[in-house]
């Protein structure tokens, strides 16, 4: 299993072949596991040491060759492996950072750590604190992803108004930052990403 990734990968694809997988809400398996999602950021590490037993046989029994059919009942069963249902356990600070999350995907004028603090009544500390343990990176990173987000989508959707203003819409005022954080995720400048084939 892979946690959050905070910098860009690429992965090679080759042949052809089918994949299982589960996909959790930001938060969702340091909720159901207990565990800190710090000890995933950056990291693969083999679900037999996070997941209950019970999921990992499982995902280890869904027939990829099998067909759709197959598949569908494979991740029927992994859903029903799950102790309480496919819902993760919510404490206070999960349900706080599920808030969070939401409004970061909601609101796309939120642009700041401090806007979220002031929205949410809460310190920097706490916020910080709570999205390391429980989706494994800090609130600021997960902000600028969704934002940088919304700076791509725009772009593909056809942005013909200066870059400095699409940066600064969405909380870049320093275009060099701008240009490391794009280039970062997506692998090339903006300048180059506008101009494509």
């Amino acid at each position: 299993m892979t946690g959050v990734v905070t910098r860009r990968f690429d992965v090679e694809v080759r042949g052809w072949g089918r994949v299982a997988g589960v996909r959790f809400r930001p938060g969702g398996l340091a909720a159901l596991t207990g565990r800190s999602a710090r000890d995933w950021t950056d990291r693969t590490v083999a679900a037999s040491g996070i997941v209950p037993p019970g999921i990992v046989r499982a995902l280890a029994a869904i027939d990829l060759d099998g067909g759709d059919a197959a598949g569908e009942q494979g991740m029927a069963a992994v859903e029903a492996a799950f102790p309480d249902g496919p819902a993760a356990r919510i404490d206070a600070r999960y349900e706080r950072v599920l808030s969070v999350v939401s409004d970061m995907l909601e609101d796309h004028a939120l642009v700041g750590v401090a806007d979220l603090e002031r929205r949410h009544h809460v310190s920097s500390r706490t916020l910080q604190r709570d999205f390391l343990d429980y989706v494994g990176a800090g609130p600021k990173w997960v902000l600028g992803r969704y934002r940088m987000h919304d700076v791509v989508e725009a772009l593909d959707g056809g942005w013909d108004g200066p870059l400095t203003e699409l940066a600064a819409r969405f909380g870049w005022y320093d275009q060099a930052h701008f240009t490391r954080d794009f280039t970062a995720l997506v692998g090339m400048p903006p300048s180059r990403y506008v101009r494509r084939d």
